[in-house]
Order: structure tokens, then C-alpha cells, then sequence
């Protein structure tokens, strides 16, 4: 399968104005040209890449999932722009919103490393639950959010950003597994409707009613999960990796994994489409995206 470079660079654009008009004006080419690309492309991949109805442009599923595969590498080949003699050009403020434990795992850091090569730009890291990230986003009070949703509306998107797993965790206090049975585990919960126990229970126990599972506590932190697994000895709770005070307690060898079983789940990067007209947005958004999928 023979693909052009350049119909790719056509591609990720339009995925991000979701506009041919706008898309053939960036690269100071006709709109026809444009729309040659696009579909020259699809015809090469087998499959659309957009949805075309009454004039309004959408991403196809397929669409959707190719620009999650390339942004990251493509960001990289065209020039990792902060690395540029331009990069302290930029200025303004970036409002960014994630999951606190992922952020202080992942995040923070690369912020901090942003700023330091553009130094004249300020960023808002603002750390809260997957429902209250989207209500600021919708809200306007976020730019972005780092989330485990994908949303689908419109002028919004929604791309995944990384994998990662989660796996059952305990004390290294307590004892062997002995259980037989789901109904034999105490479960400590992440807020009331944990998604990650549904999600284990449904993967590995199909058959079993969650209303059968005990649940003993429930939290809204990482760290106070893992404080009641410790305190509480011979209790479980299905954990992310990629979660700042659950891989220091692994570390530490304060928790174990208990089995081999475990659950890969998306991160996903969501904003609002008229954001990409903003230098300093796109600037930001392709640092992220090449950075946090290594």
C-alpha cells in the first residue's frame, strides 16, 4: 500500500478544523486540492475517512481511529515545534484539565518542561474527577481535558492518547489468596460506581451479579485506597498502573498484584474544535500528544 506524505499532512489537519476552506488555506493551496488528497487517501486505505452530510464535515470511526495512530509520529516527523528557534514566540495561557492521579504520574512534569522552553506561556493544570473535567470543559472554563471518556458531540473531539492496565491489588499484609469465588473478595471502591470493578467483573466473572460483590469502603482518591488496602488487610481494589502513589506503593512493595489478570483501558484527549485556531493551542496540544504516547 503506496501513501503519501502529504495527503497524510492534508488529513491530520482537516481532522482538527474539521474544514476543507480553512485546511486548504493553511497550506496556501486550492480547496480542490484539498479534497483530491482526502480522497486519494481513502481510496488508498480502503475505507472513508469523513462524514459528509449537508456540507457539514465529521470524523468517520475509521477516521477517528487513524488520526489517534498518526498524530503522535506525524507531530514528530514534521518538526517537533518546540524544539524550533521559534519556541519562545508563543505566549498566553493553556487551561488543561486530568485525572489527578495520572497527572501527578505523567503530567505535571511535562508541563513544567513546556514552560521551560517557552517561557512566556502560563498553564492552568486542573486536577478533578472524568464527569467535573467535562462539565468545565463544556462549561469553557478548560481547554483541554485528560480523561477516560470519548465523547462524541458536536464541535467537540475526542482522541485516544495512551493505554494502560489495571490489575487487582492488595495489601503485601495480607494473606494468600485462598478465594474461590468473587462473593469471597472485599472489595475498597473508588467512588460509588467504580468502573474499573465493573469492568473486572464483567471481563472475568460474566456470570456473577455485582450485587453480589462485598464492598467494604468507598473512597475518591488513590491514596486513600491504598491506605485502606494497607489498614485493612485481606481487602482488594482494581487499580490503574499509571497512577502516581499506586506506583510508588509498588515500589515500595507496600501493595502487590495479585494474579496476571488485568484490564486495558484508554486515555483520551478532549477539546473543543475551535480551539484550533489558536497557535499556542496547537502548539501545546502536538507536545502532549508526541510526548505522553511515547
Amino acid at each position: 500500500m503506496n501513501i503519501n506524505y502529504n495527503h497524510l499532512i492534508y488529513f491530520k489537519h482537516l481532522a482538527e478544523s474539521l474544514s476543507f476552506s480553512r485546511t486548504a488555506e493553511h497550506f496556501k493551496v486550492a480547496q480542490p486540492a484539498v479534497s483530491k488528497a482526502i480522497r486519494n487517501l481513502e481510496a488508498s486505505l480502503g475505507y472513508d475517512l469523513f462524514n459528509r452530510n449537508n456540507k457539514v464535515v465529521a470524523l468517520s470511526k475509521e477516521g477517528q481511529k487513524l488520526y489517534g495512530e498518526i498524530v503522535g509520529p506525524l507531530n514528530t516527523i514534521t518538526g517537533a515545534l518546540d524544539k524550533s528557534g521559534e519556541s519562545n514566540e508563543i505566549s498566553g495561557e493553556i487551561r488543561l484539565g486530568c485525572l489527578r492521579e495520572y497527572g501527578e504520574y505523567k503530567v505535571s512534569k511535562l508541563i513544567s518542561d513546556f514552560i521551560k522552553k517557552h517561557n512566556k506561556v502560563k498553564v492552568k493544570l486542573v486536577f478533578d474527577g472524568d464527569y467535573e473535567l467535562l462539565k468545565l470543559l463544556k462549561e469553557g472554563q478548560l481547554d483541554l481535558i485528560i480523561g477516560v471518556s470519548s465523547v462524541d458531540q458536536e464541535n467537540i473531539s475526542s482522541f485516544k492518547l495512551v493505554s494502560q492496565k489495571s490489575f487487582l491489588l492488595t495489601s503485601t499484609k495480607s494473606k494468600k489468596e485462598t478465594f474461590r469465588k468473587l462473593s469471597q473478595i472485599r472489595f475498597i471502591k473508588y467512588r460509588e460506581n467504580d468502573p474499573l470493578i465493573k469492568s473486572y467483573v464483567e471481563k472475568y466473572y460474566p456470570k456473577i451479579s455485582r450485587a453480589k460483590i462485598e464492598n467494604v469502603m468507598t473512597v475518591n482518591s488513590h491514596q486513600s485506597m491504598i491506605d485502606a488496602l494497607i489498614n485493612l488487610p485481606n481487602t482488594y481494589a482494581v487499580l490503574p498502573s499509571m497512577s502516581a502513589p499506586i506506583d510508588l506503593a509498588l515500589k515500595q512493595k507496600r501493595l502487590r498484584i495479585v494474579d496476571s489478570k488485568s484490564l486495558k483501558s484508554d486515555l483520551f484527549l478532549t477539546h473543543w474544535h475551535q480551539n484550533f485556531k489558536d497557535e499556542l493551542f496547537q502548539r501545546f496540544k502536538a507536545y502532549l500528544t508526541t510526548h505522553l504516547k511515547m
